[in-house]
């Protein structure tokens, strides 16, 4: 008999314990605890998942009291989501936050005010209750009326202190250049022209700092810097460059420039030429819808270069004539004569050409708009179709033209206008559907209106965009040029047609402002080279009524035209800067004020002209009523300013003629305009000139005079 024991093989591999000795069985008598650590398990930065809350092992008793301080401050929030995807905060991300500084707007005095008449609306009729309700709310029987802008408690009229907008946010400026004007360094003008207390100036400057930064920046070596090498440094690039001298169909210089969409320019006859050969540009083939805008920066630099060349022609010729004096063999004092006899006829040279200035709609070309032209199959249709599209369809604007063109072709609709109105006639298709286009959205309009199934159809086949003239023609040129796209009416203006061509004097009033404005220029060259002007009297046989000269060094607004107007009004007993004493009399013998004209300008045209019986010197002087008994022409081709003219004499510059030896600048102008003088002659254009060089400031509509400009020289 034999038996099996089991060995237990647990833990073979195990290291036995070694034997203690005494010390070591004393320490095993104390209490062993194991402490067990977390691994560190690794996250994937990928993956985001809510964590579970953790149970921790509570403290055992031999614990350090570390582990329950430590309990006690860490603290566990859980968030629960609102399973929205909005952000927090407001939906505009502030912008409509309103700045809450003021009083609130159920206590300001307008929502006291406010309450007070509703307490007395609530309380109209009825017996005094005793009820005290306020200092704001007494009984008030006398009934505020509303006004034309609104109750009396509305917003329109406010009660009590105004309310500061809460919705303006307030930048804040560090000006660190107060002497330069802000308005002429950013946009090159300034209001208040050379009477401004500031300097104009647009130039840059960099400080220092500035400076160094960018040569530090730059990689700049000191001493070893071979940048002096590159001569493109040193290279000025002119703008004439960009723009083109000829035109690219005709090769010859520009009439009437024009530019298209994709910047190239034309003469305007050889565009429209062009256009009805192809639709398309001739330099680059871009589709140009027949829309051609005036070349206004072209223009401006072509009529720049002009009078560069007329100024430097006029130099030459006057160097020239007074070079042959100098080095003629003759006297001194006949040297003289001879020189200032020249000069005489380099001026009367100078003033050969008298050009209207007129505005830019007579000098470009009628603006376009696109519009949708459809045709009939028959002509007998249009009798049908043009009043229901007249009814449905109005053109609006477009009234100057022919609703049927010659080849049968009709207007339907302007585009915007016709796109506008067929919105609602959309099927509720796709917008990419080829159902839903304009012709089917037409059809389903016209067919709603009651025209027959075969004019509809017939309309919409051929519908196309076309370009017309958006305006009615002024000029015959622009006529002639908005004719060839469409039809159009055209009332023909002599006067108009007389301005745009030149041709509105003849020899003889021509010669007469040519003498005038003569008068002007050797004023001018005789007393210091300072601008000068005149006022003329034309129903007095051109008779200079007031002379003034430019002080603007004396004074920032004594420029020409202001002291000339100044002088106007001391011939009429009034006057700021040069007003004559009370009870002083410049009334002569023959009639005529003489207040308005300086001695010394009045002795040298005199000594000058005084065997010129044209030139006649003196203003009207002022009556009570009486009529002065002028031939002013027929009661139908007066002005109304005439007959109180002729019965109380001049009014400022009403009437009055104006030659300037100088362009004026806005200020000048705007002065003219206030003393409603008739027509203003200048010679010389100036930088800041108002009359045709910055703009035009006599073609302004909104202005309440106008008055007509001519450049003579």
């Amino acid at each position: 008999m034999s038996a099996f024991i089991k060995r237990n093989i647990k833990n073979k591999g195990a290291r036995k314990r070694k034997q203690s000795t005494d010390s070591d069985e004393a320490e095993e008598e104390t209490p062993s605890v194991v402490v067990t650590q977390d691994k560190r398990k690794k996250t994937n930065p990928n993956v985001q998942s809510t964590s579970a809350l953790k149970k921790k092992p509570t403290n055992l008793a031999g614990d350090d009291s570390s582990h329950s301080s430590e309990d006690e401050t860490s603290v566990l929030v859980s968030f629960k989501s609102k399973r929205s995807a909005q952000a927090e905060g407001p939906r505009d991300q502030g912008a409509t936050a309103e700045l809450e500084i003021e009083t609130e707007k159920d206590r300001d005095a307008q929502a006291i005010y406010q309450k007070s008449i509703d307490i007395n609306k609530e309380l109209e009729g009825k017996e005094d209750d005793k009820v005290y309700r306020g200092l704001n709310n007494y009984t008030q029987f006398y009934k505020k009326k509303d006004s034309a802008q609104g109750n009396a408690a509305s917003g329109m009229v406010r009660k009590g202190p105004i309310r500061a907008p809460a919705n303006i946010r307030s930048t804040v400026r560090w000006d660190y250049q107060p002497d330069i004007c802000k308005d002429y360094k950013e946009t090159g003008y300034c209001g208040f022209g050379d009477s401004c207390k500031f300097l104009h100036d647009r130039s840059d400057y960099k400080h220092g700092w500035q400076m160094e930064q960018e040569g530090s920046g730059s990689g700049h070596n000191h001493g070893n810097d071979d940048s002096d090498g590159d001569d493109t440094k040193y290279e000025i690039h002119s703008d004439d460059d960009e723009l083109p001298f000829k035109c690219y169909i005709c090769r010859e210089s520009f009439v009437d420039p024009i530019v298209t969409k994709c910047k190239h320019y034309f003469c305007e006859r050889c565009a429209l030429a062009q256009y009805k050969k192809s639709t398309r540009c001739a330099v680059c083939g871009v589709q140009t819808n027949g829309m051609f805008n005036p070349a206004k920066e072209l223009i401006a630099r072509l009529k720049t270069r002009e009078m560069e060349e007329h100024n430097s022609d006029n130099r030459s010729y006057q160097w020239k004539i007074v070079q042959e004096a100098t080095m003629s063999s003759e006297p001194d004092a006949k040297r003289a004569k001879l020189t200032e006899e020249l000069q005489q006829a380099a001026i009367k040279a100078e003033l050969s050409e008298i050009r209207s200035i007129l505005g830019d709609e007579f000098t470009q070309p009628t603006p376009l708009v696109e519009v949708y032209i459809g045709s009939v199959k028959e002509n007998r249709h249009l009798s049908q179709l043009v009043p229901a599209l007249s009814r449905t369809l109005p053109i609006g604007n477009l009234q100057h033209l022919k609703r049927v063109n010659r080849d049968g072709t009709i207007i339907v609709a302007p585009v915007e206008q016709l796109t506008e109105q067929l919105k609602s006639q959309s099927n509720g298709a796709d917008s990419h559907d080829e159902q839903d286009t304009v012709e089917s959205r037409l059809s389903r309009f016209l067919r709603s209106e009651g025209l027959e199934a075969a004019i509809v159809d017939g309309l919409c086949a051929k519908l196309k965009v076309v370009s017309v003239p958006a305006t009615q023609p002024l000029l015959r040129w622009q006529y002639e040029a908005a004719n060839r796209l469409w039809p159009c009416k055209f009332h023909p203006n002599r006067h108009n047609e007389a301005l745009h061509t030149n041709t509105l004097f003849g020899p003889v009033e021509g010669s007469q402002h040519r003498r005038l404005m003569d008068i002007c220029l050797q004023l001018s060259a005789h007393f210091e080279s300072r601008p000068f002007g005149m006022c003329v009297n034309p129903h007095r046989g051109a008779r200079i009524a007031a002379i003034g000269s430019g002080r603007s060094e004396q004074h920032p607004i004594w420029h020409c035209p202001m002291v000339l107007i100044d002088m106007v009004a001391v011939s009429q007993n009034g006057g700021i800067w040069y007003r004559k004493p009370d009870g002083a009399n410049d009334r002569r013998a023959d009639g005529f004020v003489y207040g308005g004209i300086d001695e010394r300008y009045e002795r040298f045209i005199r000594d000058r002209y005084g065997n010129d019986a044209s030139v006649c010197l003196g203003a009207e002087p002022t009556r009570t009523g009486a009529s002065d008994g002028i031939d002013r022409g027929n009661a139908s081709d007066r002005e109304p300013h005439d007959d109180n003219l002729a019965k109380y004499g001049p009014y400022l510059c009403t009437g009055y003629d104006v030659y300037l030896t100088h362009e004026p600048c806005i200020m000048c102008a705007m002065a003219l305009v206030h003393s409603r003088v008739r027509r203003v002659f200048f010679h010389q254009p100036t930088v800041r000139g108002a009359l045709g060089t910055l703009t035009k400031l006599h073609t302004v509509k909104d202005l309440n005079h106008h008055y007509e400009v001519f450049r003579i020289g």
